[in-house]
């Protein structure tokens, strides 16, 4: 079995998540990324960091609704101790639609 049917047995048999989520978009400067994102992977796992648009000094955290309080008091913390520039910018519902276009965009591919 090659590599792309065993991608797309996986594919099949484990479905793409379809659970609700927060994202919370961040600003901040861009030489603070690394640091902003290697304190949030390692804080307990409450959110992930998207950097997609990490050269503009945008961070987007995917949250599960259970931890969105504990991301709030997270980037408190964070803005108080090491990053003072940081700012929410925008808070959204349900924007898992918005990663579930991007796979099936490579799916195609």
């Amino acid at each position: 079995m090659g590599v792309k049917e065993t991608l797309n047995l996986l594919k099949e048999k484990y479905k793409v998540p379809r659970k609700d989520c927060v994202c919370i978009t961040v600003t901040l400067l861009v030489e603070n990324i690394g640091l902003f994102d290697a304190i949030v992977e390692h804080s307990g796992r409450c959110c992930l960091p998207s950097t997609e648009k990490a050269k503009q000094g945008v961070v987007k955290l995917i949250v599960s609704p259970y931890f969105v309080e504990d991301t709030f008091k997270l980037l408190q913390k964070v803005k108080k101790t090491a990053v003072p520039e940081l700012e929410i910018v925008k808070v959204e519902e349900n924007c898992f639609r918005i990663y579930e276009k991007k796979n099936q965009k490579e799916e195609r591919v």
